[in-house]
């Protein structure tokens, strides 16, 4: 199974308090991410983490040892500037700062900041949090950008389906009819590969 979650932002307590997130302390958000996650992503599961894991002036987490699955950053503002970027590999199989892949059928684009796209398939990102209102009436109008942030998905990492749900949810957008994926008759194809990973 595939997940997408942005904005995690462990041990963030400026997070905390400007996203208004709805926990006493970071103590208690970051026990709640943890579980959250815990609870749907199993050991052989992939999960894209499209930015932001902690605070660019704070230690990288030590919290993602605990998270399960294999692991993919797509890198946010708030992890550019981290000291001792190799470290990120104790956590995570591959750093990038843009992705691309197939969720099945589907083709996805994977940036930490929102990105026009109206072609087949689905943009995936974070950094809005909730957004602010001039930001909520320019996404609403993109149904095929779609914000991973933990803020509005129930601080979980979430499938394509649910991640158009909730998106749909938040946005007030209609659910896409029949399917999620894309045309099968009209399979998008990357129009470059993948970078290559380190083995």
């Amino acid at each position: 199974m595939i997940y997408y979650i942005s904005d995690l932002h462990f041990d963030s307590e400026r997070v905390l308090r400007e996203a208004e997130r709805p926990f006493e302390t970071v103590e208690e958000m970051n026990d709640v991410l943890i579980r959250n996650w815990n609870s749907v992503v199993m050991d052989e599961d992939i999960v894209y983490v499209i930015g932001d894991i902690g605070q660019h002036d704070h230690p990288i987490p030590t919290q993602l040892g605990l998270l399960k699955g294999h692991k993919h950053l797509i890198r946010g503002n708030h992890d550019t500037g981290l000291n001792h970027q190799e470290t990120l590999f104790q956590y995570f199989e591959t750093v990038s700062d843009f992705y691309e892949l197939d969720d099945g059928d589907t083709h996805i684009l994977l940036s930490h900041y929102p990105m026009v796209y109206r072609q087949r398939g689905y943009m995936i990102h974070g950094h809005i949090h909730r957004t602010k209102p001039d930001l909520f009436n320019l996404l609403k109008g993109l149904d095929r950008v779609l914000n991973a942030s933990a803020d509005i998905n129930g601080f979980t990492p979430c499938t394509l389906q649910s991640l158009v749900e909730n998106n749909c949810r938040f946005y007030q957008r209609p659910l896409p009819y029949p399917s999620y994926s894309s045309n099968k008759k009209k399979k998008w194809k990357a129009v470059f590969k993948p970078l290559p990973q380190k083995k």
